[in-house]
């Protein structure tokens, strides 16, 4: 098995939740991604059409200091990720404070 690629993103600027998609697209693709939690599990549960393909780990750093809407954003977003890791896909998010 390939050793997953870590991408650092840095969340203490996400005032939105416009924010946090933008960050996600940026790391992941594909340039039309939705940026709702439905185009997220398309992109997680088919990777074939994603910039960065799996194995890979999603870093979130800084969400302390993000807005409530950024924070739970990101708190979706993680449990989209969990959903796709429990069907067997090989990517993964963290938060940090």
């Amino acid at each position: 098995m390939a050793e997953a690629r870590q991408v650092v993103l840095d969340g203490a600027s996400w005032h939105s939740r416009d924010d946090v998609y933008r960050a996600i697209e940026a790391a992941i693709g594909p340039s039309y991604f939705g940026r709702n939690l439905d185009a997220l599990w398309d992109i997680l549960r088919t990777p074939e059409d994603s910039a960065l393909k799996p194995p890979y780990a999603l870093l979130v750093r800084g969400i302390g200091s993000a807005s409530v809407e950024a924070r739970q954003t990101i708190g979706a977003i993680a449990a989209v990720f969990a959903e796709a890791r429990a069907i067997g896909q090989d990517v993964a998010l963290t938060i940090e404070e």
